[in-house]
C-alpha cells in the first residue's frame, strides 16, 4: 500500500524526501527495564508526510518481562508500532531558525507482557491445582496528534540548506479500538498458551508524548537523542481478592517510559 502512495506521489511530480531511521539502542521503563531497537520511514511531499515505525525488543534477555522468566516463551515481547499521515499547517522562517506546526492522523499498535513474578495476572482456577493468568496485552489505537519543530542554520548559511539541530515536541492522543489479551494455564509444573476473552471494561483514553534532539552531521545524515512518554488504552481490571494476596508493587501502571539514541539518514 505505501509503495502504491509513493508511486502515485511521483507521478504528480511532487518534491519528495525520503528518510529512514535507525534507533540501534533504546531503553524502556515500566516496573523493570526493556532494551529494543527500531527502525523508521518517513516521506515528505510539498506540506505533506507518511511515517511508519517499528520498534520492540528481538531477544528474551532484552525484554524485561521475559528476561530470567521459565515462561518466558508464553509473555509476547515488547513491540510498538506506527503509520501517521500529516500534513504542515505553520512554516514560519527567521533569519537563523525555522518554525513548523503539523498536524497527523494515524494508527497506533503497543504490545507488551506481563510480570509473571507475581500471581496479580491470575484471573482464574483449573482442574490439577492450576491457574489461568494473562501474560500479555496488545492494543490498537486510532492516533490523532500535533507536531512542533525548530529547525537552527549557521547565521550565512541564507539559503538554509545545512542545518545544524533540529528540537522536536511531538504530542498524540490515543483512542482505544480494542484490545486482546494472551494468556496461559499453569499446573503440576506445565505452562501451555491459551487464548482470554476480554471480558473487562476499557480505558480508551491513551497519549504518546516524544521529545527529540536532533544534531546534524551534514543534510543527509544526523543523530538524535529521543524520550518518549506512553500511556496506552488499558483494560478495567482489578485482581480478585480470592486469587491472590497483595504484596505491594503488583498493581497495573501503564505508563511506559524510554530513552533513545538513534540515527536518521535522507535522500
Amino acid at each position: 500500500m505505501l509503495c502504491v502512495i509513493l508511486n502515485s506521489i511521483s507521478s504528480f511530480g511532487q518534491e519528495v524526501k525520503h528518510t529512514i531511521g535507525f534507533v540501534p539502542a533504546s531503553i524502556c521503563f515500566n516496573k523493570n527495564f526493556s532494551y529494543s531497537h527500531g527502525i523508521s520511514y518517513h516521506v515528505q511531499f510539498n506540506k505533506n508526510f507518511i511515517f511508519a515505525g517499528m520498534e520492540g525488543t528481538l531477544f528474551n534477555y532484552l525484554d524485561g518481562n521475559r528476561r530470567n522468566n521459565d515462561n518466558s516463551k508464553l509473555i509476547p515481547l515488547l513491540n510498538e508500532s506506527r503509520f501517521l499521515y500529516g500534513r504542515e499547517i505553520v512554516n514560519k522562517e527567521k533569519t537563523r531558525h525555522v518554525n513548523q506546526l503539523k498536524a497527523q492522523v494515524g494508527y497506533h499498535y503497543f504490545q507488551h507482557g506481563t510480570d509473571q513474578f507475581y500471581d496479580y495476572w491470575h484471573i482464574d482456577s483449573i482442574p490439577s491445582n492450576g491457574v489461568k493468568g494473562i501474560s500479555g496485552f496488545q492494543t490498537h489505537s486510532a492516533s490523532l496528534g500535533i507536531y512542533w519543530s525548530t529547525t537552527r542554520y549557521k547565521k550565512d548559511d541564507v539559503d538554509k540548506e545545512n542545518p545544524k539541530a533540529r528540537f522536536v515536541f511531538e504530542f498524540n492522543y490515543l483512542l482505544g479500538l480494542g484490545i486482546h489479551l494472551k494468556g496461559f494455564n499453569e499446573y503440576a509444573g506445565y505452562q501451555e498458551s491459551t487464548p482470554i476473552k476480554n471480558t473487562y471494561g476499557m480505558h480508551r483514553n491513551g497519549m504518546r508524548f516524544s521529545f527529540q534532539n536532533t544534531f546534524f552531521l551534514s543534510n543527509r545524515l544526523n543523530l538524535f537523542i529521543q524520550y518518549d512518554l506512553l500511556v496506552p488504552p488499558y483494560i478495567k481490571y482489578e485482581a480478585d481478592p480470592k486469587m491472590y494476596l497483595l504484596r505491594g508493587g503488583e498493581s497495573i501502571l501503564p505508563f511506559f517510559q524510554s530513552l533513545k539514541l538513534g540515527m536518521h539518514f535522507s535522500f
